[in-house]
């Protein structure tokens, strides 16, 4: 991770917490080594002129241990601007299924770009969902009276796979 406007730190941030799994690096200090291994500049920069000697002090005074999520937790304060949660707010705004995605999968991304743009209110993320649907998911939805998150979620999955089944006959 460079630390580019262009480059999605949370994105980096998933797949580094991936390869940490993967590798099995067991203590925090192979983590951070790990983590320090694959910073580019500017991103690296930041890194070791400002969290490390920030997380040493906090060491020191506090005789805490830092961790590799701390250190990302600061990372990502850095690089996650207003800009860019403003444009994760857009996005999530504008989210919608698409064609031939399943009901559960959409909701999967809903969550997801909810995360990204760190909206947290449940209401919201519901409505959003409903609001994405497909137009014929959601006039079905409609009909059949579904109005709680779970109702509409089960009406749509059931209306997909059937439709879908029809498609496959």
């Amino acid at each position: 991770y460079h630390g580019f406007e262009n480059e999605d730190f949370r994105t980096f941030r998933q797949e580094f917490t991936s390869y940490i799994l993967l590798t099995g690096a067991q203590t925090e200090n192979r983590r951070l080594e790990l983590l320090q291994g694959v910073l580019r500049v500017p991103a690296l920069t930041q890194y070791l002129i400002n969290i490390i000697p920030n997380m040493n002090k906090d060491h020191d005074e506090q005789h805490t241990t830092y961790t590799v999520s701390a250190a990302l937790d600061s990372l990502e304060e850095y690089f996650i601007t207003d800009y860019d949660l403003q444009r994760y707010r857009d996005y999530f705004s504008t989210i919608t299924q698409r064609y031939g995605e399943s009901p559960q999968s959409f909701l999967g991304r809903v969550h997801q770009a909810a995360y990204d743009a760190d909206i947290k209110n449940t209401e919201r993320i519901e409505s959003t969902f409903k609001a994405g649907l497909l137009p014929e998911i959601r006039k079905h939805c409609i009909k059949m009276c579904a109005m709680e998150h779970k109702d509409i979620l089960q009406k749509a999955e059931g209306y997909w796979n059937a439709e879908r089944q029809d498609r496959l006959s």
